[in-house]
């Protein structure tokens, strides 16, 4: 079996859920992983809480650019909560 690339790290348990399902929509399996079972620990501490998504390093390049190509960059610093 290859040895698998991380491409994503985030500490947010949505953000890999979405990245993977990304991922998965343009046809690119992969595997996430973390130090802590957020079943038994579901919040983040610090580092603890990181999860990583891996792919094939076949399919590292191309799952980096559907990434990539999915960002927004916000034209003002403005931040707006969900709720209003």
């Amino acid at each position: 079996m290859d040895k698998l690339i991380t491409i994503f790290r985030t500490n947010s348990d949505v953000e890999a859920s979405i990245v993977c399902g990304l991922l998965e929509a343009n046809g690119v399996p992969s595997v996430t992983s973390s130090p802590v079972t957020h079943a038994v620990f579901p919040f983040t501490v610090n580092e603890l809480a990181e999860v990583r998504i891996a792919v094939r390093p076949e399919d590292a390049d191309l799952a980096r650019l559907i990434i990539d190509s999915h960002r927004t960059n916000l034209s003002t610093n403005r931040v707006v909560r969900i709720r209003d």
